[in-house]
């Protein structure tokens, strides 16, 4: 099986891109635009003097397209690695919560996202759909989506309840594909 990823940079989210094909005629490709899909999308400028244990969610403008720029039917993978924070599944010192949901053109509130299904971390993570409860399904699932389209990821941050050093922050989102039914 070939698997392609694209990563980004969140606080600077930083996406790194790349296409497979599979030695047959398929080719596997996925790329990340913004949301209006006219440019590649390189981070989520969230600024500096974040509050702590506070949660920040991308918003419809901020949003990216993860798409399947091959032309094969794709499932999308996610995984992440921070500099200094610990990603986790509750905040605490330098641990902050990093989830996913691909949610179509409207932005998802907090409550949409579930530490049970949206977690991101360093290992990465097929999305799939399971009527409603799927691995980082919203309002649609990164999961079977056809060549040449995509579907928009929004991304939710809590940051750490304490730190124990003050240097910025960079996490690494890296998307995967592979082709859909491997």
């Amino acid at each position: 099986m070939k698997i392609a990823t694209r990563q980004f940079l969140l606080c600077g989210l930083f996406f790194v891109f790349c296409g497979v094909s599979n030695g047959f005629s398929a080719t596997l490709s996925v790329v990340v635009r913004d949301a209006e899909d006219t440019q590649d999308y390189s981070a989520w400028p969230m600024g500096s003097g974040k509050a702590l244990d506070t949660a920040y969610i991308m918003s419809a403008e901020e949003c990216m397209l993860v798409k399947n720029d091959g032309d094969v039917a794709e499932d999308f993978s996610i995984a992440a690695t921070g500099t200094n924070w610990t990603l986790g599944s509750a905040t605490g010192e330098d641990t902050c919560i990093l989830m996913g949901l691909f949610n179509g053109d409207s932005a998802p509130i907090g409550t949409d996202f579930s530490t049970t299904n949206d977690l991101i971390n360093g290992t990465p993570v097929w999305a799939t759909d399971a009527s409603g409860a799927g691995k980082f399904q919203g309002a649609n699932d990164g999961d079977n989506v056809a060549a040449l389209t995509g579907e928009k990821l929004y991304i939710y941050l809590k940051t750490p309840s304490s730190l124990t050093q003050g240097a910025e922050e960079a996490i690494t989102i890296t998307i995967g594909c592979r082709e859909h039914g491997s």
